[in-house]
């Protein structure tokens, strides 16, 4: 790992630096609309539509930012660059969103299909971590 790595790795974990708590953000999962009781049971069963100056401030992970490898923190990226999470998210959330925006039969597919095969519960990680920098109020 490199020192700047580490640096910020330290810089964010509550335990070590108290002080810091303020700045940690709220987390929320990013599903599809179709898709929405796939997300882990621990981010509750709100659904949020957020405004544009919350998007804004807002960065994602292909699935939990805690874990090291290429769906987590290593690969945060912004709404602006979203090719991050179009390779490293979960491939039935992918396919799923995908054909939203461009096959609403093929959709209504894919959310029958995950239905029969058991992903549209919570027992499955299949969301994209969304971390929101700043206040909600």
């Amino acid at each position: 790992m490199s020192g700047s790595y580490q640096a910020a790795e330290g810089h964010f974990r509550l335990e070590e630096h108290p002080e810091h708590g303020g700045e940690l953000p709220h987390y929320a999962a990013l599903t599809t609309r179709l898709h929405h009781t796939a997300s882990h049971t621990k981010y509750g069963e709100s659904i949020v539509f957020w405004k544009d100056h919350v998007r804004a401030r807002t960065t994602y992970t292909p699935s939990d930012s805690y874990d090291t490898g290429n769906i987590g923190h290593r690969s945060y990226t912004s709404a602006r660059h979203p090719i991050t999470l179009l390779a490293y998210a979960a491939d039935p959330l992918v396919d799923l969103a995908l054909a939203e925006v461009s096959d609403p039969a093929r959709a209504a597919e894919l959310t029958r299909q995950h239905a029969a095969d058991g992903l549209d519960s919570s027992e499955h990680d299949i969301y994209v971590e969304a971390q929101i920098h700043g206040g909600l109020s």
